[in-house]
């Protein structure tokens, strides 16, 4: 007894379950009547095709998906698109946040941060020496070495008596091991460690910088372990004013493992790597500002951007008779930077015929002497390589969001 495929027609044998032409799942095998019944309702054999024409069967047809393939097919396709989406999250770039930031400005406290503040300490008398004498006459030096003595930096006073025709009576003060960690140099110390207050930063302002991200902020800093003999009298009144809260502009670069604040010397090195001329060519952001002009705000000042390097730069371009360099220091808000250049060369014509042309710096020393608000004044030491020597107080103000100088011609 022969069997046939219900769909296609090709005969099968008596034990299949499924055509192998078609694919369809057979229907089981009939009595000897059913079967004559099938084999009368079989179609009709086709002619034989002519020799190189094509089969006219239909195509081998697949097995329908069950419910159980479809779900794992569903599950394997959840499982890429989930691994696909989990590592595109890993490697993208991410926002920079504040802990983040807190932690990268550890070494910064440490060290540079440091360079730009000064620290509080008193220089109204030589600390290095041990032992020190003091005229008893001399009442103002007593009262203060009564104090140091009273803070436990000093030992004393025991009485010495100097011999000679006028032998005056003298009081003999020593150091204490105390007075060790506040003692620097010739000063006296209220604190060496600075600290941070707060951070103010946008994380969608991060600048790309040859490959690199670069996180622009400010921090809040200042000296957080003030001596306790440095607040009762007669200390106090002389530190209270070194102990205001100080804002610094920091730059952060990302790193595999969070970020890191750039020290000086990376902040001039990036400086000295952006573009001198042509910049007006280089694109501009959304904000319509240069890109050049956002990156040389970024690392504004060849040496970090605080108030004394932005002096002493703009000293030196003035001395150098640099217009162009100094245009980069200085800014007038009520003239623009043509006419600020042209005053510049006029002002360079005149020192070319001074006595002092061509007299280099040896030495430059800058110091913040006060502030008021976003204006600080500094004072400029130089030193000639003739030996002549120089002082001069510069206002240096922060006008979006950078030091420059107002120097006067």
């Amino acid at each position: 007894m022969k069997r046939f495929c219900h769909a296609c027609g090709t005969e099968q044998a008596l034990d299949a379950t499924f055509c192998e032409e078609c694919g369809e799942t057979l229907r089981p095998p009939r009595s000897a009547a059913g079967a004559a019944a099938q084999i009368a309702s079989a179609p009709a054999s086709a002619p034989a095709p002519s020799a190189g024409a094509p089969s006219a069967r239909p195509g081998r047809q697949r097995r329908p998906w069950t419910p159980k393939t479809l779900a794992l097919v569903a599950a394997a396709a959840v499982l890429v698109l989930g691994g696909g989406g989990a590592a595109w999250w890993a490697l993208a770039p991410r926002d920079a946040t504040e802990a983040e930031l807190r932690e990268g400005l550890k070494d910064w406290l440490a060290t540079d941060a440091k360079k730009q503040l000064n620290r509080p300490c008193l220089s109204n008398f030589d600390y290095a020496k041990s032992p020190v004498y003091i005229d008893a006459g001399n009442q103002q030096a007593v009262d203060w070495l009564t104090a140091l003595t009273q803070a436990e930096l000093y030992t004393g006073p025991d009485p010495v008596v100097q011999q000679g025709l006028f032998g005056a009576r003298l009081l003999r003060y020593e150091k204490t091991p105390k007075a060790a960690q506040f003692v620097s140099g010739r000063q006296l110390c209220a604190a060496s460690t600075l600290g941070l207050e707060s951070l103010k930063f946008d994380p969608k302002a991060v600048l790309k910088h040859e490959g690199q991200r670069i996180q622009p902020g400010t921090a809040r800093i200042l000296w957080a372990d003030r001596a306790d003999w440095s607040l009762v009298a007669p200390f106090k009144s002389e530190f209270d004013g070194q102990f205001s809260t100080e804002e610094r502009a920091v730059r952060w670069i990302a790193q595999d493992q969070g970020w890191r604040a750039l020290t000086q010397a990376e902040q001039e090195a990036a400086q000295a790597k952006l573009p001198r001329g042509g910049h007006q060519d280089q694109g501009t952001d959304d904000d319509g500002v240069s890109l050049w002009g956002r990156l040389s705000g970024l690392f504004s000042g060849l040496t970090g951007g605080t108030p004394e390097s932005v002096a002493e730069a703009a000293f030196r371009a003035q001395q150098d008779c640099d217009p162009k360099r100094f245009s980069e220091y200085f800014r007038e808000p009520s003239i623009t930077q043509e006419v600020m250049q042209t005053q510049m060369t006029m002002y360079c014509a005149i020192q070319a015929r001074s006595a002092d042309k061509g007299d280099k710096i040896a030495s430059l020393k800058s110091t913040r002497v006060g502030h008021a608000g976003d204006k600080v004044r500094v004072r400029l030491d130089v030193t000639f390589a003739s030996g002549k020597t120089d002082s001069q107080v510069l206002i240096v103000e922060k006008i979006d969001g950078r030091w420059w100088s107002r120097l006067n011609l």
